[in-house]
């Protein structure tokens, strides 16, 4: 899904913030280390504001479908009356409005797909932003000195007693109402 590799680099743009309010975070005393690990896959893939950031994407993929199947159907009629045609000058003009009209489909295409692009960039720099107070409020409410993404080759093994998805997860829904 478009929305899961997204997440990823979310995961590794937010690993420095995260890494930051460990820091920022962690207390003067001498206790040990209380560290946390947070799965921002599952955050965005799981919260309000990202289930709603896919079905926006899905809306906007279904509405250029239709679009872009018209585009596909007057394409391909130009090319069915081009190998039709028996006129020379009548082939020759309908193929140069075939290429016209293909060129024209994959620039809509491309465009539409950068459009869509955007669109999920802009969504996942608001969870983003919206997820710093989140952590930080989890930070200080749990007394965490670092919390890390759980990331494949960051985090090469940790417990599920300090993976913190769920309660980042439950603040952030939490926040948005």
């Amino acid at each position: 899904m478009m929305i899961r590799t997204t997440a990823r680099h979310l995961g590794a743009l937010l690993l420095p913030t995260l890494v930051l309010l460990g820091a920022v975070g962690a207390r003067a005393q001498d206790g040990p280390i209380k560290i946390a690990v947070v799965d921002i896959e599952t955050i965005v893939s799981k919260s309000k504001a990202g289930m709603d950031l896919v079905e926006k994407l899905e809306a906007f993929r279904k509405s250029i479908e239709d679009e872009l199947r018209a585009g596909v159907q007057r394409a391909t009629d130009l090319r069915n009356q081009t190998e039709a045609a028996t006129n020379p000058a009548e082939a020759a003009r309908l193929k140069k409005l075939y290429d016209d009209e293909a060129i024209a489909l994959q620039r809509k295409r491309d465009d539409k797909q950068r459009q869509g692009q955007k669109m999920q960039e802009e969504g996942l720099r608001a969870i983003e932003r919206a997820l710093g107070p989140i952590f930080s409020q989890v930070r200080d409410e749990n007394g965490y000195d670092l919390i890390l993404a759980r990331t494949p080759g960051l985090v090469l093994m940790s417990s599920d007693r300090i993976d913190i998805t769920q309660k980042v997860l439950d603040a952030y829904d939490a926040s948005a109402q």
